[in-house]
């Protein structure tokens, strides 16, 4: 009797397991179904871990990944042909691509390197990475016989304006897979370096690390502001949208005081509330307005218009440069102290603020500095949000005019794949893990790397326009600076010229 029972219980038992399997987990709302994946995840070399049921709306669905790549059609393959990028020497070529590795390597060398055999084996390429000095004089002397003897360049960002202007070249919109929406392409330098037209000539994004890591921050010295009984670092300031200019000057002023100074003005001895150089403050000071110095207009002659005589800009500029005069404030020109000078002085806690590159933390941080960083300030409260500048010393990238367009077409699946495997391998390495987690000292700067990645600005007048972007030596050089107005007035009709020979890249194009 107790077999027949317990035959019975088991016949329920199965029958019941048969139900269950047969039953869609959806249709009950309460409960998420488990996947029943241990795959490793080949991003990450992770495996998912169990987190248990949760609920869940049975209307959601997990969003759908789609590869940008994906557009590029399928099996496309160059047969292994050569690929010439030309570049500058140094961190610049070293960015873009490798083709062998040292045993030493760190992890952002391979990481770079990978992605350079993966384009490689992906699309039948062989990318030929070559320094180039004079990247300007052979994209002259190859426009003019027409012929291209590389694919794309990239060189000095200022250097770029005068490689357009001069027809030497081609058209970014006619790179047919190149998607110039695409987030991995930095989205306010295709606003801004566009013509009014909308013709991009020269572009940068994440096929280089270095904007991120060039971008323009201010570091604060810790063991300086312990000096000052309850003076708080500014973290809290910047979360609540009160980072002011203002604010800024009053804390390097008090933080000054408080210092060991021997009055002699000298960097190698001497004691500063803020240092700064040409191409630091003098340039972040107009977009801390959330005012453009120059400004696509429709309504103008040139497609442009100048915002110099902004009564905001204007008052912006003039109290940074009357703050340069401060005994307490050293100046980097060409004739006076170096960058590195002052990187020295703020390492032996001589200086209590400094803006310069975010990639300088690396530095400070293997001296042990005990610094901070925050975005440099804006300049009211109507401004929304803390502006970065991206040093124009980085890369800005092109393709020589002469170029074919069944090579156009080769040179656009490489662009584009460089600037997504970039984001996804490069960059993401770099940013997350080095830049913040290596480089940076607290969780606090980490949270204000994030603020100033979001932020970055490319802006026109200080990569594009010669005449008006040097600025910043009337600010710094020797007191002589009236105003940004007068200033204009003086550079007036070559900034003019300038601008109506960028528009006419518009008219070259119809």
């Amino acid at each position: 009797m107790k077999t027949k029972i317990l035959a019975l219980l088991l016949a329920a038992l199965m029958l019941f397991s048969m139900v269950a399997c047969t039953t869609n987990p959806t249709d009950d709302p309460e409960t998420k179904p488990s996947s029943g994946n241990t795959e490793t995840d080949p991003s990450t070399g992770d495996t998912p871990a169990d987190t248990g049921d949760k609920e869940t709306n049975p209307e959601e669905t997990d969003p759908v990944v789609v590869n940008p790549l994906e557009k590029i059609p399928a099996g496309t393959n160059f047969g292994n042909e050569e690929f010439t990028i030309w570049m500058r020497s140094g961190r610049y070529i070293e960015a873009i691509g490798a083709n062998k590795i040292e045993s030493t390597a760190t992890s952002l060398e391979r990481a770079i390197y990978e992605r350079t055999m993966n384009i490689q084996s992906q699309y039948g390429v062989i990318l030929d990475l070559k320094a180039v000095s004079s990247i300007g004089n052979d994209l002259a002397a190859q426009a003019k016989v027409g012929t291209d003897p590389f694919e794309f360049g990239g060189d000095h960002g200022r250097y770029g304006w005068a490689y357009a202007i001069n027809d030497y070249l081609y058209l970014w919109n006619d790179l047919e897979y190149v998607d110039l929406s695409a987030d991995y392409w930095a989205q306010d330098a295709v606003e801004e370096w566009s013509t009014p037209g909308g013709n991009v000539y020269l572009l940068t994004g994440d096929l280089t690390h270095w904007n991120i890591g060039s971008a323009f921050v201010m570091f604060f010295n810790q063991d300086v502001f312990d000096l000052v009984d309850g003076l708080t670092s500014p973290y809290d300031l910047v979360r609540d949208g009160k980072w002011f200019y203002s604010t800024f000057e009053e804390y390097a002023t008090t933080l000054y005081s408080n210092m060991d100074t021997d009055g002699s003005g000298d960097i190698a001895s001497d004691s500063f509330g803020y240092a700064t150089g040409l191409y630091r403050g003098p340039i972040s000071i107009i977009p801390s307005t959330g005012i453009k110095l120059i400004e696509k207009d429709e309504n103008s002659a040139t497609g442009y218009k100048i915002n110099a005589s902004k009564d905001k800009v204007v008052t912006a500029v003039g109290d940074l440069a009357e703050f340069l005069l401060n005994s307490g404030v050293c100046k980097y020109y060409p004739s006076s102290p170096a960058y590195g000078d002052m990187e020295t002085a703020f390492m032996a806690n001589r200086i209590a603020f400094l803006d310069q590159e975010v990639s300088t933390a690396q530095k400070f941080t293997q001296k042990g500095t005990n610094f901070g960083i925050v975005p440099w300030p804006k300049f009211d409260k109507r401004v929304d949000g803390y502006k970065s500048n991206v040093n124009a010393g980085c890369d800005a990238f092109f393709v020589p005019k002469n170029t074919s367009s069944e090579n156009a077409k080769r040179i656009s699946v490489v662009l584009e794949a460089l600037a997504y495997y970039g984001q996804r391998d490069v960059l993401s390495l770099y940013y997350d893990t080095i830049l913040s987690y290596q480089y940076m000292r607290n969780e606090e700067s980490i949270e204000m790397l994030g603020i100033v990645k979001e932020n970055l600005v490319y802006d026109f007048h200080y990569w594009f326009s010669a005449s008006i972007r040097d600025i910043g030596s009337a600010v710094i050089s020797d007191g002589s600076y009236t105003s940004l107005s007068t200033l204009y007035e003086k550079e007036k009709t070559k900034v003019e010229a300038e601008l109506a020979q960028w528009a006419a890249l518009d008219y070259a194009e119809e």
